[in-house]
C-alpha cells in the first residue's frame, strides 16, 4: 500500500524531472497543458507562489483560455471512458 508521504515524495521526484523538460520545451503548445496542474502542486505542495506564478504565466502567454483547457481535459476523459468500456 502506498503511504500518502510515498506519493508526495514520487511526485515530487516526477515533477521535477518533468519541470526541466517543460522548462526547455516553453514554446512548445503541446506543453501548455501541464502549467495548470504545475502551477496547482507549487502552490499547494511546495508553497512556492513563484513558481506557480511562473507556470500560470506560461499557460496565459499561449493565449489558451481556461475553458479551451477544459474542453481538451474533457476530451481525453471521454476516451479513456469509450476505450475502457
Amino acid at each position: 500500500m502506498v503511504t500518502t508521504r510515498d506519493f508526495i515524495s514520487k511526485v515530487k521526484a516526477s515533477l521535477s524531472s518533468s519541470e526541466k523538460i517543460i522548462d526547455s520545451n516553453q514554446n512548445n503548445i503541446n506543453f501548455f497543458e501541464y502549467y495548470i496542474p504545475l502551477a496547482y502542486y507549487f502552490l499547494e505542495v511546495e508553497n512556492n507562489k513563484e513558481k506557480a506564478r511562473k507556470y500560470l504565466n506560461l499557460f496565459q502567454s499561449k493565449k489558451i483560455n481556461i475553458l479551451q483547457f477544459a474542453i481538451l481535459q474533457r476530451e481525453y476523459y471521454t476516451r479513456i471512458v469509450d476505450q475502457l468500456q
